[in-house]
């Protein structure tokens, strides 16, 4: 427990400093804690559902006697995710390479 809360307290101390000026820059500098605040109610309606739906899925596959699927679930949830971020990175590498910034 104590190795998962201190990986996510390092990858929240990570990904803030980039997370907030990706909001600065949306924000086009105006009414920032405004789109901070939008953004916090997004991310935390976002993190209650995905608990919720979680824990419903961690009983039903109890209940159904397959509780390894929502583990195999999650997963490939985190698998397509970070398949997703790369593709996005590429293309946004391959967008800078082309500009005259």
């Amino acid at each position: 427990m104590l190795l998962c809360a201190a990986l996510l307290a390092l990858g929240t101390m990570v990904v803030f400093p980039f997370e907030m000026d990706r909001i600065v820059s949306l924000s086009g500098d105006r009414l920032v804690a405004t789109h901070y605040g939008l953004y916090n109610t997004v991310v935390g309606v976002g993190i209650l559902l995905g608990n919720l739906l979680t824990g419903i899925a961690f009983d039903a596959a109890a209940r159904a006697g397959v509780p390894w699927m929502p583990w195999l679930a999650l997963t490939c949830v985190g698998l397509g995710c970070a398949l997703a971020l790369k593709k996005l990175a590429s293309r946004v590498d391959s967008g800078l390479a082309g500009s005259t910034r």
